[in-house]
């Protein structure tokens, strides 16, 4: 379990070590204070040894330009793409630790894209000839066990479609074993039926759908069982059985019924892990927030899930307090609120670790969002 996660030139933030962390993390902080960036640094430092996994927090923020020099630039703090991003996690148990440091060169060691197939008119095509093929992004990662491991991400020119385009692509010197799982919920996350369909298969496998069904039932009380049914396309999709003539299919349920159920199911993936949940709040009623998160603390305990979540919610902060103290685990959870120093200008980032200054800060409603 992380107990220290530090960031240097990356998005926001220049320099920013967050600090106590527990097993169930809570991040506030108004916005544009880089809430999403720690999730999103987290989530590169698990796939560091998969370049094309880690830079997709690019994509899912649609910036993902590639122009001349902009190759992946927006990962770097202020766009200087001449500094190196540095990520590092600690766990004072055994002092293991697992660091990746990121940096942009000149693409000189590999191959370029062979241009002499390439007709005059495709060369002046604006939609290829103003791609930057000439950087990458290298990835130096050192893992828990203390091995070194150095990877790459370019982008090169594709033919193969029949129409010449960009396309992503890595080289892996060698990939670490060691590490933990890490899934990534994003707020704007949407969940068709096929693929919660087979997330559900793994829960059934797993003895894990009663688990499952009592909480859902803290949205959907009349819940008497769930199941997988196909359809006549061969298209499956999980059922509510709620005690009517018929079930009803999950997409039918509200926005909070698949956020709940699809958190849920996302614990599995994550067994022995990280979870990063993006606005846990989204889809969900305050008045469910306090269950909410005993079931949640109930799955980062049954499946050893280390739980990383951001919130612009008062509520949500009250209920998970509420919740950890209910259960006398408040040692299990930590508030960290990122704002910026008066002083420096820099994002910091405050903890919320004493027991006691958060009882106060909840009973007098204290800013801590």
């Amino acid at each position: 379990m992380y107990t220290s996660f530090s960031i240097e030139n990356f998005r926001l933030f220049d320099r920013l070590t967050v600090e106590p962390l527990a097993r169930v993390n809570l991040i506030a902080g108004q916005n544009n204070m880089g809430k999403t960036a720690i999730l999103e640094a987290m989530w590169m430092l698990s796939h560091a040894t998969a370049p094309r996994q880690a830079l997709r927090v690019s994509q899912w923020r649609d910036t993902d330009i590639y122009g001349q020099g902009e190759f992946f630039a927006d990962l770097f703090f202020q766009y200087n793409a001449g500094t190196v991003i540095n990520l590092r996690a600690e766990s004072k148990l055994g002092n293991l630790f697992r660091t990746l440091g990121i940096t942009r060169q000149y693409r000189s060691q590999q191959p370029l894209f062979d241009w002499s197939g390439v007709s005059d008119a495709e060369m002046e095509d604006d939609t290829i000839s103003n791609f930057d093929f000439d950087n990458e992004l290298v990835f130096e990662h050192t893992d828990e066990t203390g091995g070194m491991f150095l990877n790459r991400a370019w982008l090169d020119a594709d033919a193969a479609s029949g129409r010449l385009r960009p396309i992503l692509r890595d080289y892996r010197e060698s990939v670490s074993t060691s590490g933990y799982r890490c899934v990534f919920e994003r707020s704007k996350s949407r969940y068709n039926a096929r693929s919660l369909s087979t997330l559900f298969g793994r829960a059934q496998f797993t003895g894990h759908v009663s688990a499952i069904e009592k909480i859902l039932r803290l949205l959907e009380p009349r819940l008497q069982r769930m199941e997988t049914i196909t359809d006549n396309r061969g298209i499956p999709s999980i059922y509510m059985d709620i005690g009517a003539e018929r079930p009803f299919p999950v997409s039918v349920m509200g926005e909070g019924t698949k956020r709940l159920l699809a958190l849920s199911l996302a614990f599995l993936r994550a067994r022995n892990g990280v979870m990063l949940i993006d606005e846990i709040e989204n889809g969900l009623h305050h008045n469910a927030l306090v269950d909410v998160w005993k079931n949640l603390d109930w799955l980062s305990r049954e499946f050893n899930v280390q739980v990383f979540a951001t919130t612009h919610s008062y509520e949500c902060i009250v209920a998970a307090h509420a919740a950890f103290k209910q259960a006398e685990l408040d040692d299990d959870f930590s508030l960290l609120r990122l704002q910026r120093s008066f002083k420096t200008g820099r994002i910091e980032c405050v903890a919320y670790d004493d027991k006691e200054a958060l009882d106060y800060a909840m009973e007098y409603e204290r800013e801590v969002r």
